[in-house]
């Protein structure tokens, strides 16, 4: 709940507002703009479908999604939308000398900079907001450090076999790093992101070539990892009960 004594309540109002009209514009103009926008080395899957289709919904539906997150939960979906945008703009840049399309490679760099104003606005108001305090109880506090201890051992465990393995893929790791603190300053998206990683990743490691005794280490870090997003899931429900 949020605590409406706070001074700047109304100001926030606005600054949430301006933050959502930056995203969900940003983000129907790159679904508008992913469709016309052909280059078969941007979409990875066009022998599912055409690369027209395919970016639409892969790029122009992700970001509509982001926004979606960040109107239910400003600041965690506001860095979300920060680090996607900047990746993104990285990504078309490099295309700039691509064969001319009906959309310039340099307009989506246009959209994605409109989309991380957005998304530094939307994580602005998940900062400045002030909840009402809850009355916190020893079983809170162990679930709270359960949760955190659980996921930063995961994570240590697979930057450590990355190491050993191929040291590159450590870099995996990183976005992994990021839902992790959002789970720590905001519990429900964090364990949501945290199941939405988790879970669709057993999928590719069943596909991988590898024999059963080198995966089961994986699957089991994995379940221990979507066992850290349950938690943290659990302790927010508790806050939104005591609240």
């Amino acid at each position: 709940m949020i605590d409406e004594s706070y001074p700047r309540v109304q100001s926030d109002k606005w600054l949430r507002w301006i933050a959502y009209i930056c995203l969900f514009v940003s983000a129907f103009g790159i679904l508008v703009a992913s469709y016309f926008f052909y280059n078969p080395r941007n979409f990875p899957f066009s022998g599912l479908m055409s690369p027209q289709a395919g970016q639409t919904l892969l790029y122009g539906g992700l970001v509509l999604a982001i926004a979606g997150f960040t109107w239910r939960w400003s600041g965690a979906g506001g860095i979300i939308a920060i680090l996607y945008g900047v990746f993104e703009i990285f990504r078309f840049w490099r295309m700039v000398h691509y064969p001319i399309t009906l959309i310039p490679a340099p307009l989506f760099t246009v959209l994605y900079g409109v989309f991380i104003i957005g998304g530094i606005l939307g994580l602005l108001v998940g900062l400045r907001q002030k909840k009402a305090p809850y009355p916190e109880t020893i079983t809170d506090k162990r679930l709270r450090w359960a949760a955190r201890i659980i996921a930063f051992a995961t994570i240590i465990v697979f930057i450590i076999a990355y190491v050993f393995i191929y040291p590159p893929l450590v870099f995996l790791t990183i976005p992994v790093l990021f839902i992790i603190g959002i789970a720590w300053l905001w519990p429900a998206p964090g364990g949501f992101l945290m199941l939405l990683v988790g879970i669709p990743s057993f999928y590719p490691l069943h596909e991988v070539g590898w024999d059963f005794q080198w995966k089961w280490p994986i699957y089991i870090l994995l379940l221990v990892f979507i066992t850290s997003g349950v938690l943290h899931l659990v302790i927010a429900w508790r806050r939104r009960k005591r609240t």
